[in-house]
């Protein structure tokens, strides 16, 4: 097998929903802090209805093999698009990637602490800037690598970057609405909630859009409404 293919594989490999599944399972056994694993679960389920959703409205075929004399007048431009390895994999190692760089920080806050209220002063514009920057980067990383994540066309690829880019917009805007307010999330309660949508559906994950929309309407519920119950100590 040649390098380039082999290469293919490995990445089509990480965007399988099974391996997902597995990694899911994983951190919610190992993860002390289970409301960051929730988080990667909702996004999850988020992103996994809406890439069937719109291939359900575009009903583009995806053929076993392409014949180049077959000419298709409504899909012109790529087959089964947008791709649902890149639409699941762009949130999932996102949020995921941000996940453990958030824990590794915790971790490591006290190690790196200014006392000197004047070196605060500053170094906070400079460290303001090459955040900055590092997002920036790694935005532009995370998208270009995906393109080599999966067998489907360039169309297919960004109208998947385009979808979950604003999926992922919307998970970090919240993220920081949050940290403005100094809002704590009631884990207890989060967990209840998501164990009540999970019962009030045969499967979270079968392709019954209804069930599944009113699961993501509930859980987004119960996460915004337990949000702004729990207020972070001193913040009163």
């Amino acid at each position: 097998m040649q390098i380039k293919e082999l290469t293919f594989y490995v990445f089509s490999t990480l965007g399988d929903r099974s391996i997902m599944y597995y990694t899911l399972i994983f951190f919610w056994l190992k993860q002390a802090n289970k409301l960051q694993t929730l988080q990667l679960i909702i996004m999850y389920s988020i992103s996994s209805f809406f890439g069937d959703f719109v291939k359900m409205i575009l009903q583009q075929p995806r053929p076993f093999y392409i014949d180049n004399t077959i000419q298709l007048d409504f899909c012109q431009y790529g087959f089964g698009g947008p791709s649902g390895h890149a639409c699941r994999a762009l949130v999932f190692y996102v949020i995921l990637f941000n996940m453990l760089q958030t824990q590794d920080s915790q971790q490591s806050e006290n190690s790196h602490q200014v006392q000197s209220e004047e070196l605060y002063l500053m170094i906070q514009p400079e460290q303001s800037q090459s955040n900055e920057i590092s997002w920036k980067n790694r935005i532009i990383k995370y998208s270009m690598n995906s393109q080599s994540l999966f067998w489907g066309s360039f169309f297919e690829l960004s109208y998947a970057w385009m979808d979950y880019g604003i999926i992922l917009v919307i998970y970090f805007l919240q993220l920081w609405n949050a940290k403005q307010n100094n809002r704590a999330v009631d884990l207890s309660n989060i967990e209840r909630a998501f164990q009540e949508a999970i019962n009030s559906s045969d499967n979270l994950f079968d392709f019954d859009y209804h069930s599944i929309i009113y699961d993501i309407l509930r859980l987004h519920q119960f996460v915004d409404s337990c949000s702004t119950q729990v207020e972070l100590e001193g913040s009163g």
